[in-house]
């Protein structure tokens, strides 16, 4: 699986929790990995990426279910018990890490962020957590065959959570009995190119702020890369667009079988990058605006296109959206159509995400 002076930048997909205001999901972004201590030293920085994780919850109106360590398929006497587990990728080292509690609240999206020294002009990478499991069982036959089964239903309904899309599926045998249980959005991780300059050697923060513009509140300066838009498309591969089984089960080389895309843009036809986890370069679409960021009905590149003109900014779009809805999210109506939401209510993929210069 995959993950002006107007360059162009490629994309590719110890501080408290803080979490955005609730809504139907609620993506918390974890700090307490972030070793290099530049969300720290940099609170426009932490902003910006809270920022865009609340516009992503507030695009999301569908209700991810809540997640249990066990499940127990029984028949007659027989049982089938699954142990489950999620993963991410550590977004300073880059080591896997486990999360042996898979008990998540209905709700609950939980990414990692931090900080690496990234090549070229891959100006940040982020994904969905992976899910491991083990299991004990008692009894034969049928019975024991039906208990697998019965564990795999429950499974699916606990793990796949409900709502969003499929990253992935575990499988396995149990006494000859197949395992297969899917698997959705529970954990994430996303980081930033720590070395923009490609001296294999972390930036000053003033090397840092030359190159990045860290503040969402204002107009991004000419020759940075703005944080915000980055983090919103990083994100969005963590929520399974272009690194899970939903997706991919639309792509069909460069064209999408989805319908909600396919009634938003007209066509499926060349809607998708060669690499396949992207939308497909300088596509536009309008802007949702309001409650998501931005001005709603303007023009504007899609946010998961693979690239980002340096000097700019970009906001969730209709088009965004639909490819939300495809792999299997409830998302925000028309803007014609919205209402105010109330409160209440990641097999590791990276993607890139990269500069480029204009008419390259």
């Amino acid at each position: 699986m995959r993950s002006a002076l107007a360059r162009t930048f490629v994309l590719a997909a110890v501080m408290p929790l803080v979490g955005v205001p609730v809504w139907a999901a609620t993506i918390v972004v974890d700090y307490s990995l972030d070793t290099t201590g530049i969300f720290t030293a940099t609170p426009t920085a932490k902003a910006a990426l809270d920022q865009a994780a609340a516009d992503l919850s507030a695009a999301i109106i569908s209700t991810p279910g809540a997640v249990t360590d066990t499940v127990t398929g029984t028949s007659g006497s027989a049982s089938a018990t699954y142990n489950f587990s999620w993963s991410y990728t550590h977004p300073v080292t880059g080591v896997t890490q486990a999360v042996t509690n898979a008990a998540l609240a209905s709700g609950s999206i939980t990414v990692y962020a931090g900080w690496r020294n990234l090549t070229g002009t891959t100006l940040g990478q982020g994904g969905p957590g992976g899910a491991g499991f083990g299991g004990s069982g008692s009894g034969s036959g049928v019975d024991f065959t039906n208990a697998v089964n019965n564990a795999n239903a429950l499974g699916t309904a606990n793990m796949g959570r409900g709502s969003g899309p499929v990253i992935g599926t575990l499988t396995g045998n149990f006494s000859g009995n197949p395992i297969a249980v899917d698997f959705g959005v529970g954990y994430g991780n996303i980081w930033f190119d720590s070395d923009t300059n490609n001296d294999s050697t972390t930036d000053s923060a003033g090397t840092l702020a030359s190159s990045w513009h860290f503040d969402h509140t204002t107009g991004v300066a000419g020759g940075k890369s703005d944080l915000y838009s980055v983090a919103l498309h990083e994100l969005l591969h963590g929520l399974g667009i272009g690194t899970g089984d939903s997706w991919d089960n639309f792509v069909s080389g460069t064209s999408w079988t989805g319908p909600a895309a396919i009634a938003e843009y007209g066509t499926g036809t060349g809607l998708i990058d060669v690499g396949g986890a992207h939308i497909a370069s300088s596509i536009s679409s309008t802007v949702y605006g309001g409650i998501l960021g931005g001005t709603a009905g303007a023009s504007q590149e899609v946010v998961m296109d693979p690239s980002i003109t340096v000097g700019t900014r970009k906001y969730l779009t209709e088009l965004d959206l639909a490819f939300m809805q495809d792999v299997g999210w409830q998302v925000v109506p028309e803007p014609s159509t919205v209402v105010l939401l109330g409160a209440g209510g990641a097999v590791v993929a990276a993607c890139v995400y990269r500069r480029h210069r204009r008419g390259s």
